[in-house]
């Protein structure tokens, strides 16, 4: 495995930040959902759904996003360490 950038170690948010990333990482590769985090702020993590959305699809993200956290992050962080960091 490469090494961290040296900035990530004094961010203060980055476990906020890693964590978000695990949670995008999971909507998208099994619930197809693409959300997007900010770089800075305390709730990194964005939803835009369309200008025009169905309650349905409304109910279908908020069943995503909870079958998701369900996982717990201990399943959530080492799938995402698995795919995506170690392949730095």
């Amino acid at each position: 495995m490469g090494k961290l950038p040296a900035g990530l170690a004094k961010d203060p948010l980055i476990r906020t930040k890693i964590i978000t990333a695990a949670v995008i990482h999971t909507l998208y590769r099994k619930h197809d959902i693409y959300t997007y985090n900010t770089l800075n702020g305390r709730s990194p993590l964005v939803v835009s759904p369309p200008l025009v959305a169905e309650p349905e699809e409304a109910e279908r993200f908020v069943d995503a996003l909870d079958a998701t956290l369900a996982e717990g992050m201990t399943r959530l962080l080492g799938r995402f360490v698995r795919e995506r960091v170690t392949s730095w």
